[in-house]
């Protein structure tokens, strides 16, 4: 794009986009954006930054033609690493850190090489993550402040994701890691929340396993079976199974009925009753 400019004039102009890099060549331009004003360098050149307040935000910057005569400046616009259009590359089991302006959001990408449910975990406090399979366009659940989220993956499956802080820091880094679990007993699915919903094919059966010892492993259904180590768990007359389990035992779910069914499953530590001595 381009702007036509009068004679020692200056207009506001509203840029969409999220982060981007502008470049300008130019003589006698003066660009005014938040708090700074830019100038051509050596060469002619003006580069500058486009933060907005967030993605969907417009930028507004000032163009002023210091030119006795009118003048013509194009603009080009150039995708930032870590965007939508040029989103870092990740891998499995290889630990991050996104360096994230404030409001912004920064992306990763991975074309899955196996099949499975792939997780993003964060220990990091104010973050946001998002993962998102553009090849069955199923979606994470994008909930602030959790350590975790979860998406199913088959092979080939383009997946997104997506990495923001809710911190006030105007620059602010996020540590994560990607982790891909079979859902088999022997790879089980590493259960990092405290409450977790999974969609079941008919027929499907998933294996899960608790991050720590010591916790109460519960979900209440009518469509599912739940097994610990092998042993068939019986729910309550309510539909609710509710046991403690610790981290090397392996919680088996089957969807026992004709249609896809969501199950929450839900982990809480267990409070031990601590014993008390009456006074003598």
């Amino acid at each position: 794009p381009s702007v036509t400019l009068p004679a020692n004039t200056g207009y506001y102009f509203a840029i969409g986009g999220g982060t981007r890099l502008m470049k300008i060549e130019a003589t006698n331009l003066e660009i005014i954006y938040g708090d700074k004003t830019y100038t051509p360098d050596e060469n002619g050149m003006i580069e500058i930054k486009l933060i907005p307040q967030s993605n969907f935000s417009p930028t507004v910057i000032k163009f002023i033609n210091k030119a006795d005569s009118e003048k013509v400046f194009a603009m080009t616009f150039e995708s930032l690493p870590g965007s939508p259009e040029r989103p870092y590359e990740a891998l499995i089991d290889t630990s991050y850190t996104a360096s994230i302006d404030k409001e912004q959001t920064v992306y990763y990408q991975w074309i899955a090489d196996k099949s499975g449910i792939l997780a993003i975990v964060s220990d990091t406090e104010h973050n946001t993550m998002m993962l998102y399979n553009k090849t069955t366009m199923s979606v994470s659940s994008y909930t602030d402040g959790d350590r975790c989220e979860y998406v199913f993956v088959n092979v080939g499956d383009e997946i997104s994701i997506a990495v923001a802080s809710t911190s006030t820091d105007d620059v602010s880094e996020v540590a994560f890691i990607l982790k891909l679990f079979s859902a088999s007993t022997t790879d089980p699915v590493i259960l990092y929340k405290d409450s977790t919903a999974f969609s079941f094919a008919p027929g499907a059966e998933y294996s899960f396993a608790c991050e720590a010892n010591n916790g109460v492993f519960s979900v209440k259904s009518s469509s599912i079976t739940v097994k610990i180590n092998g042993e068939l768990i019986e729910a309550d007359e309510n539909g609710k199974v509710e046991i403690s389990v610790n981290s090397d035992d392996i919680i088996t779910v089957k969807n026992v009925s004709e249609s896809r069914h969501e199950a929450f499953l839900k982990i809480t530590a267990s409070v031990e009753d601590t014993e008390t001595t009456p006074e003598e």
